[in-house]
């Protein structure tokens, strides 16, 4: 391999091949190649590095090719290429060729739009949370407004029917006034304590002659 290295670093078309006799039986096959604008010394230094590279890497492997940007080499046990052909085969791409076009730009494109996609999904979960909350605070808010008025009205109610009681259901609710039932006296009668037909207790004020009623 140092041999076609020091060929290929000499020749315009930067590129060498051969054979030589690795056992009595077998013979190895190479190929060295570098980039057309590199000059002689640097030709050879690339070449000489990846050879440096073989007894680390491809030891005890029949064949193996390594390469750089700049230059390239091969070997195998076997024939790789076609003795009769004279001229060398194209040369490596110069070290500023364009590289390959990747996905890269679609992968982020695609990234992208999902993340167009979830970030108003999010927000319009947020928001839905958010409004749901206020409305069932207002919600709560009401009835507590409501529930003293309910009370209020549901007082100014009994205090209105029980402006209606007759004197006889007033009678009866009080065992006819018996003194069983008197809770006290004051200056204008005595007050007396009663039982409606639906056990709601009541107490009754009767008026005397005398308070001027």
């Amino acid at each position: 391999m140092s041999n076609l290295s020091n060929t290929a670093a000499s020749t315009p078309s930067r590129y060498d091949s051969g054979s030589t006799t690795y056992t009595d039986f077998n013979n190895i096959y190479g190929l060295v190649e570098c980039t057309r604008d590199l000059s002689t010394n640097d030709c050879f230094s690339c070449l000489r590095s990846l050879i440096s590279w073989i007894p680390g890497c491809c030891n005890r492997s029949t064949g193996a090719q390594i390469f750089s940007t700049t230059c390239y080499l091969r070997y195998e046990r076997i024939p790789f290429m076609d003795s009769s052909l004279q001229s060398p085969p194209p040369p490596l791409p110069p070290v500023n060729a364009s590289p390959p076009e990747s996905n890269t730009g679609d992968t982020k494109g695609k990234s992208t739009n999902i993340v167009v996609i979830v970030v108003p999904i999010i927000v319009a979960v947020l928001l839905s949370a958010i409004c749901f909350y206020f409305i069932l605070m207002r919600i709560r808010r009401n009835k507590k407004k409501k529930t003293p008025e309910l009370i209020y009205e549901q007082d100014e109610m009994r205090s209105e029917d029980s402006l209606q009681f007759d004197l006889n259901m007033i009678r009866t609710a009080t065992n006819n006034f018996s003194d069983a039932n008197k809770l006290g006296e004051g200056g204008f009668g005595a007050v007396y304590k009663g039982a409606l037909f639906d056990g709601q207790m009541i107490a009754v004020k009767r008026l005397s002659k005398n308070s001027g009623q």
